[in-house]
């Protein structure tokens, strides 16, 4: 007998009520808009894309900063992933402390 998971339910559903129902589904700004009315859903929108640019833009910068390597660190790297050329390789001073 085949038995139907939740999860297949919810989703048939999901796709009865676009193809069939054409229920809308309010977006967060109107969301935000009905909680503060002060505001509409056209600045809610723009507040939104402004904290997402920005927060998109200080992770990459974030990133930048934190992964930054000189032109040469990165060949010397590279030369270490695949078989290696020995003009990188520095040779390896153990001192005994």
């Amino acid at each position: 007998m085949l038995t139907q998971s939740p999860a297949t339910a919810r989703r048939l559903w999901d796709v009865a009520d676009d193809a069939f129902f054409a229920k809308q589904n309010p977006s967060c700004p109107y969301l935000h808009w009905e909680s503060q009315p002060a505001l509409s859903p056209a600045i809610w929108t723009l507040i939104w894309l402004v904290t997402s640019f920005l927060l998109f833009v200080g992770f990459v910068l974030a990133a930048l900063a934190t992964w930054k390597q000189s032109p040469h660190a990165m060949y010397c790297q590279a030369q270490t992933f695949l078989p290696c050329v020995p003009s990188c390789r520095a040779p390896v001073s153990r001192s005994s402390p």
